[in-house]
Order: C-alpha cells, then sequence, then structure tokens
C-alpha cells in the first residue's frame, strides 16, 4: 500500500513538473479575468486565500539566513489577482507613452518584452495613471501574495523555482539569457499559469525591506516608510540560479532604477 502512494504521488509530481515546463500558454484558475487596454491585454490570475511557509523552507538550497529566516506561517485571508506576465513595455509605453527600457524589442519576434529601468516611484505612477484610465484598482502585490502565488498558491509542490525543481525549463536567467531579458512567457509557467516569477527580471513589490519574524501572520505588508528601501522578488537574465529561487530577495531605494528591474501587477477582488 506504502508503495503504491509513494508511485501515486511521484506520478502526481512528474506531471506537475512537465506542465510547468511547456512554453504554451497556461490554463488558468477559474474568475481570472482579461482586462484590454488598448492593444495590450492584461490577464489577471485569480488567487483563492490560503495559508503557507514562507521564506527559506527546506528545499530553497543557497538560502540567504539574514533576509530569508525564520520561516514563517503565512495567512492569505481574501481573494486578489496577479498579472500573468510582467509588465510590458507595450504596456508601459500605452499608459506613461514614453518606453525607458534599455533593451527594447528589435523586430515582432521580440514583442513582449518587460519593461526595465523604472523605479519604485515610477511604479506608483504607472499604476495611478492606469487605474485612472480602466476604473479597475491595480496596484503592487505585497511581498507575500507575490511569494505565495510564485510557490503555486497552494496548487504547487515543494519546488525551488516557480513551478520546477530545474531552473532553466521555467527562468531566463545568467546562463541562457545570451545577457539581455527575453519576452515574457517564454518559459514554462508554473502551477497556476503566471510565468516569469523566477528570472527574466527582478519584480519591486509594495512592502519595505525588512527582516522577517517569526510566528504566523496574516495578510502581511510591511509599510514603514515609502522613502525606505523596498523589497524586490524573482531573480533575473543577469543572475545566477540562487537568486531565482521562490525565496530570495533583496531590496533597492525606492527611486532606484536598473536594467535588470520591472514589476508585475495586482489587483484587488
Amino acid at each position: 500500500m506504502k508503495k503504491a502512494f509513494f508511485i501515486f504521488a511521484l506520478t502526481l509530481l512528474l506531471g506537475a513538473i512537465v506542465c510547468a515546463c511547456g512554453n504554451g500558454r497556461a490554463d488558468v484558475p477559474d474568475g481570472s479575468k482579461e482586462i484590454t487596454v488598448g492593444e495590450n491585454d492584461i490577464m489577471m490570475v485569480r488567487i483563492e486565500p490560503g495559508k503557507f511557509i514562507m521564506g527559506g523552507t527546506q528545499e530553497q538550497v543557497d538560502c540567504d539566513f539574514y533576509s530569508e529566516k525564520p520561516e514563517h506561517s503565512v495567512v492569505i485571508t481574501k481573494p486578489y489577482y496577479i498579472s500573468q506576465t510582467e509588465v510590458t513595455q507595450e504596456l508601459w509605453e500605452h499608459v506613461m507613452g514614453d518606453n525607458p527600457s534599455m533593451y527594447k524589442a528589435h523586430d515582432d519576434t521580440e514583442r513582449g518584452l518587460p519593461v526595465v529601468n523604472v523605479s519604485w516611484y515610477d511604479c506608483k505612477k504607472f499604476i495611478e495613471k492606469l487605474n485612472s484610465m480602466t476604473g479597475k484598482k491595480f496596484r503592487l502585490p505585497t511581498e507575500a501574495e507575490w511569494e505565495y502565488v510564485a510557490r503555486g498558491a497552494g496548487k504547487g509542490f515543494s519546488l525551488p523555482y516557480a513551478g520546477s525543481k530545474y531552473v532553466d525549463r521555467v527562468a531566463c536567467m545568467a546562463t541562457n539569457s545570451d545577457g539581455r531579458p527575453h519576452p515574457v512567457a517564454q518559459y514554462g509557467p508554473n502551477e497556476i499559469g503566471v510565468y516569469d516569477m523566477s528570472g527574466n527580471v527582478w519584480e519591486w513589490v509594495e512592502d519595505n525591506f525588512q527582516q522577517y519574524k517569526p510566528g504566523e501572520v496574516k495578510d502581511p505588508v510591511v509599510i514603514l516608510n515609502d522613502t525606505l528601501t523596498h523589497s524586490v522578488r524573482g531573480g533575473s537574465f543577469t543572475d545566477r540560479q540562487s537568486k531565482c529561487r521562490t525565496s530570495s530577495r533583496d531590496g533597492n531605494w525606492p527611486d532606484y532604477k536598473q536594467t535588470n528591474l520591472g514589476f508585475r501587477l495586482a489587483m484587488d477582488d
């Protein structure tokens, strides 16, 4: 009986990894919404409430003990949405009227490159304009919301990267990027159909960058002061695999801009 259960569990695990490694558009949870802005379609994936362990859990090899510890229990109490991909240059240009990115598309095959060279302040201005244009409630994800999604939002296994145990299947990173970001959704999605949460570009989140505290927390968001450092997540095309893990994190000043730093959107239910 134990052997049969082990084989069944292993089959499920391998199936999830294989599903997360295709480069076609993934299925998303029921209730997800596609929002059209100009010629840009934003797929907002619905995320249901749940509970997970955040931080440097056992499968997170080479974790940073200062920034990723202690691992702690997080409860997400309300549904929300997160964009299936990072914000693209086309969407940014439609909303803001410019394109600050260093790496721009050479031709139509490179459409969908993530916008970069944007500060945390820039992201907030973009979201304010986008909300005015659409009447929606877009925002940056909190750091806990971001990691919950990267880990599969309750539907994932204990994997070091967002959707796979093999980084090169889901992440544009230093060893496979040719030194530039790739169009979004070119690598495999995670278990709920979200792309590039490992690699491609670092992503701003709402929270100030602070060390974790022990104990269970509900809907955490650390907002001390907008002028302090803010967390960035996910790693990038310039980084080694350890930076592309789902628990890896760093912090930057809110006016900081870099060629490997962008963001994705969240939205209230």
